[in-house]
């Protein structure tokens, strides 16, 4: 099918299954397969892509304002920022750097997500985004568009990830797309039934 990577996040699902099936994301180079990715930084990296630890002292409106303070711990990022995009950019500029050019013949993605919490910034410029796109959602996509547009020239093979997951599930209402070099990952944990397939 037209879906270029196929990913399960269960070992076993790899080998021999795996690759009869063509799984090519997550762990199943481990397993000797090939295939379209061999990506990086993965899911929730929010605090990696811009560390608190190396901004925050100086830069606390890089991250979320909750009940009128900036914090990081259990916050996320000031999506609206630009400044965040350009700090963001930067980290996935050096872990693209040291991608092997064998591996810049495919599309090789990198993960550009929420933390594993909500914590979502409450600053007047998130929640106009927010309300003019009409989801979290459009605002996260907004903020990837904004990083892979920083990234494109220089990376042309690369692709962004993110996920619909948790507070971004829920697709932007307004006038918005992914950019041609982002991918959005459905992410089915919260308000999923795991007792049907």
């Amino acid at each position: 099918p037209a879906i270029p990577v196929r990913q399960l996040n269960w070992r076993r699902g790899y080998n021999p299954w795996g690759q009869r099936n063509r799984v090519n994301g997550g762990y199943a180079h481990f397993f000797g397969q090939r295939g379209y990715i061999d990506g990086s930084l993965s899911v929730h990296t929010f605090h990696r892509l811009v560390p608190p630890d190396e901004y925050f002292e100086d830069h606390p409106e890089y991250f979320s304002l909750i009940d009128g303070e900036r914090q990081h711990d259990h916050g996320q990022l000031c999506l609206s920022n630009p400044d965040v995009a350009a700090a963001a950019a930067k980290t996935v500029a050096a872990t693209l750097e040291r991608v092997p050019a064998s591996q810049q013949m495919r599309r090789y993605m990198v993960g550009v997500s929420q933390m594993d919490w909500l914590g979502d910034c409450q600053c007047e410029n998130c929640l106009a985004v927010i309300e003019e796109l009409g989801t979290y959602g459009g605002l996260q996509l907004q903020f990837v568009n904004r990083v892979a547009a920083l990234i494109r020239e220089d990376y042309p093979w690369a692709t962004l990830t993110t996920l619909a997951y948790r507070q971004s599930k829920e697709p932007p209402t307004g006038e918005i797309q992914a950019a041609d070099n982002v991918a959005v990952r459905f992410c089915t944990d919260f308000d999923a039934s795991f007792t049907w397939p």
